[in-house]
């Protein structure tokens, strides 16, 4: 017999057996969701405490980025929602100009102050003591040049000083031309005042009363001098402007001008006249326009990112129970140099040091009182 060799070929028989524990990649997956999850949340309190906590100007600064790129993502629905307030207020304007004495609408700032309340009416309270000795020999009458000086700032400065402002029943504020008569916008203040004491029990009734007439200001002139000058109370609604700049107006007109003539005037260094150049000046007041909205941008998403996650300021600061009046106080000389030393021995605020002395003070009287 013939032997032959048949080449014998091995071919493995392999099978794919499943997995024992059929779940483990499963368990893998949970773990990883569970991961991720944790990542979050750590992520939330992080920026909760961060916001609670923060307070170096880095640390607000890099919150704010965080706070305006969340905001970026929301700029598509707040577009549509921008633009629907948008018409609905060209619908209101348009409507409002058929009303008679109608002279615009309030911008946002004047709106905001326009929504008082009565125990927070948004007055602001200006005392002056103005010394009319001059005009005195002249035989004018304190409550007559003051008349006379309104009359000058009504007719010179904004037209708001003319109207009053109404609640429209579209829900928006307007201003309404309305009939000034001096008489009354400028009267006497009736109390008699004999000295400090009266002036400041005055000033305290009179700092949450309403304006007379529904008007924007008024102005009481004493009638008798105290402390060797008279006594005048400026009262203008916030809506008109600010503090510092209503009592810019009101002293521009009612102080004596300076005619002093400056002698020596000082010139421009090498880098003002460099600035100051027609094209550099203009791209330095673009670039700062550009860098001023950025920076506004980032610290109003600060502001509101705060609000909504504070909780709500509730203290007897913020009682809604209206007071007749409030404690007017009054700083001696010796008492503000004082502050005035701590403040800069310390390298703090005023308001620190002025809020610690009252909180020291009131703390002592409830110890005393027991």
């Amino acid at each position: 017999d013939i032997h032959r060799r048949v080449p014998v070929v091995f071919r493995p028989h392999l099978e794919l057996s499943e997995p024992q524990n059929c779940t483990e990649l499963e368990h893998v997956a949970d773990y990883s969701d569970v991961y991720n999850t944790l990542v979050y949340v750590l992520c939330a309190v992080i920026i909760v405490l961060h916001i609670k906590h923060h307070s170096t100007v880095g640390s607000t600064f890099l919150f704010g980025v965080i706070a305006s790129t969340l905001g970026l993502a929301l700029t598509p629905l707040l577009l549509v929602i921008c633009g629907l307030f948008t018409l609905y207020r060209m619908f209101v304007k348009k409507r409002l100009q058929k009303v008679p004495g109608y002279m615009g609408m309030m911008d946002g700032s004047d709106a905001y102050w326009a929504t008082e309340q009565i125990y927070a009416r948004s007055i602001i309270n200006i005392l002056l003591m103005v010394d009319f000795s001059k005009l005195a020999k002249e035989g004018l009458k304190p409550i007559e040049v003051m008349r006379e000086t309104m009359k000058r700032v009504v007719e010179k400065a904004s037209f708001k000083l003319k109207c009053k402002k109404r609640l429209s029943k579209f829900g928006y504020y307007y201003m309404e031309k309305c009939n000034i008569v001096m008489n009354e916008n400028v009267r006497h203040i009736e109390p008699e005042l004999r000295g400090k004491s009266d002036l400041e029990k005055f000033a305290s009734e009179i700092a949450n009363e309403p304006i007379i007439g529904d008007s924007l200001w008024e102005v009481m002139v004493g009638r008798e001098e105290v402390c060797g000058s008279y006594p005048v109370f400026i009262r203008v609604h916030h809506s008109l402007g600010d503090g510092y700049a209503l009592v810019r107006l009101f002293l521009d007109h009612m102080s004596d001008k300076e005619t002093r003539v400056h002698k020596f005037v000082r010139a421009d260094s090498v880098i003002q006249r460099l600035v100051n150049g027609e094209y550099n000046k203009k791209a330095v007041q673009v670039t700062s326009s550009i860098l001023n909205r950025i920076f506004t941008y980032i610290y109003t998403s600060i502001v509101l990112a705060e609000q909504l996650l504070a909780p709500p300021d509730r203290n007897s600061l913020h009682n809604r129970i209206y007071l007749s009046g409030k404690k007017v106080c009054r700083f001696m000389e010796i008492d503000l140099e004082l502050l005035k030393e701590v403040r800069r021995s310390l390298n703090v605020r005023f308001t620190d040091v002025l809020f610690d002395c009252t909180f020291q003070f009131f703390g002592g009287l409830l110890c005393q009182m027991g």
